[in-house]
């Protein structure tokens, strides 16, 4: 039987076997570039966001050979 997960508007199934396999160390899940997306706002939003998560967002949307230092958060404005 799947467990359903609600994270805001969105929700996620997964197996009763693969959610024990990960329990019991046997697998481990790899978060997907939208599940990260999602988890990386849902900090943002509710203010428990650390600068390595704009770090690791940004080289994410930004993958170029090399990245500037990220010394803050980004600004909301222009």
């Amino acid at each position: 039987m799947p467990f359903t997960f609600h994270i805001g508007n969105h929700s996620c199934q997964i197996s009763e076997r693969y959610l024990r396999d990960i329990i019991d160390n046997k697998r481990e899940h790899v978060f997907s570039t939208c599940e990260k997306f999602i988890d990386f706002f849902r900090n943002i939003f509710t203010r428990r966001s650390l600068i390595s998560d704009y770090r690791e967002i940004y080289n994410l949307l930004c993958q170029k050979k090399e990245h500037p230092d990220i010394k803050g958060p980004f600004s909301p404005g222009p």
